[in-house]
């Protein structure tokens, strides 16, 4: 199994699906001051959205050349003044984001080989929820209201234009849970899979552990890429959990519906 655990990381990613509580680990990451920034760089298709993202105008060049200057300029921002590049990259951006490293390397054989020549000697951290229900409702539920995340302080941190449910005045949709839980499922099918094959071997931390202990689980990643742990002495958790009685009962109801322990 190929080692990418060495002293000469440059780079990590963490591997993630959406409400897994990656936002609130990279905030963490990102406030120790020696960890980069690991925001979703590259976060869906098309190409345009990632230029759109970079402030990387297209300017009729070739698309290799567009790619790189993107890419480049990721890598800056995601450095955020350090030395070391942080990534977040949900399920859903994978296979885009490596047919186009495939491009830009076209030299390197492998998907790993391609994010070491973008980025340097590269860690994985794979940030998963064990509980899709719970973690199904909350992509519905932020789908429908548009709130992604909110401050400490109870103010919108991301919030999005909302889109009214139109099943139930409450909101709870089944099919459109079921839906979520399978498409969940399969971006940490995907995950997996690729961890497999890349003969990749992350630290695996749950949205569970990591919302019970957030600067102890901060502390795990930084000493997995290579940082001091100590540099997690004064950060704290900075978001508001969103989960609620709603959030339970409805939880609850598909459960029961389903037949779900």
């Amino acid at each position: 199994m190929m080692d990418t655990s060495g002293p000469n990381t440059t780079a990590y990613i963490l591997c993630t699906t959406p409400r897994s509580g990656s936002t609130l680990l990279y905030r963490m990451l990102h406030a120790t001051g020696v960890a980069g920034k690991p925001k979703s760089w590259f976060h869906r298709p098309p190409l345009e959205d990632w230029a759109t993202r970079m402030q990387i105008p297209h300017n009729g060049m070739p698309e290799t050349q567009w790619l790189k200057e993107i890419v480049d300029a990721a890598v800056l921002k995601g450095r955020a003044d350090t030395d070391v590049f942080g990534l977040r990259l949900q399920g859903h951006a994978l296979d885009f984001f490596f047919q186009k490293l495939a491009l830009l390397f076209p030299e390197s054989p492998t998907d790993l080989d391609r994010i070491t020549c973008a980025f340097g000697p590269t860690k994985f951290i794979y940030l998963t929820r064990t509980d899709k229900v719970a973690q199904a409702v909350s992509l519905v539920k932020a789908e429908q209201s548009g709130l992604w995340h909110k401050n400490e302080d109870g103010s919108d941190l991301e919030r999005s234009p909302s889109q009214e449910p139109e099943t139930n005045k409450d909101g709870y949709d089944a099919k459109a849970l079921s839906d979520a839980v399978q498409k969940l499922q399969s971006y940490d099918a995907a995950w997996r899979s690729w961890f497999a094959l890349a003969s990749v071997q992350p630290l695996t931390l749950t949205y569970e552990t990591l919302a019970r202990a957030p600067q102890r689980a901060l502390k795990q990643v930084l000493g997995h890429i290579g940082l001091p742990p100590e540099a997690a002495r004064n950060v704290t958790a900075d978001t508001m959990k969103l989960s609620d009685k709603e959030n339970e009962a409805w939880i609850a109801r598909y459960r029961k519906e389903m037949g779900a322990a």
